[in-house]
């Protein structure tokens, strides 16, 4: 850390393994859309969305606890935005998936442009 350390920097590298988490979730949801009756995908579905929500919980060793001491708002506006996510795939409803799909590009983009630097 160059200019020292930041726990709000440290809760932002926690979160982002948890969106990878739900980036996964999402394309095993489109390999289910593709393949309805496969456990493989099923699972996969079933196993990211779950792993990234326990991450969550504010607890030591966890990811939630860094992104919890980062910044608080950060911490129930993403866990919220995550429990929507993962209800909207987890029902199988075909338009949810795009919901899904438009709402996470949105907000990755958003994301990038809001905070990048010159």
């Amino acid at each position: 850390f160059r200019h020292g350390f930041s726990y709000r920097h440290n809760g932002l590298v926690a979160l982002f393994g948890i969106i990878g988490n739900l980036i996964l979730a999402i394309l095993f949801a489109i390999g289910l859309f593709a393949v309805p009756n496969s456990y493989f995908f099923s699972k996969g579905l079933f196993l990211n969305l779950f792993v990234g929500f326990f991450a969550f919980l504010p607890f030591p060793q966890l990811d939630g606890l860094h992104i919890y001491f980062g910044s608080r708002i950060m911490y129930y506006v993403s866990l919220i935005t995550y429990l929507v996510l993962g209800i909207l795939l987890l029902t199988g409803w075909k338009a949810a998936l795009v919901i899904v799909i438009v709402v996470a590009s949105i907000l990755g983009v958003l994301g990038l442009l809001l905070r990048s630097e010159k």
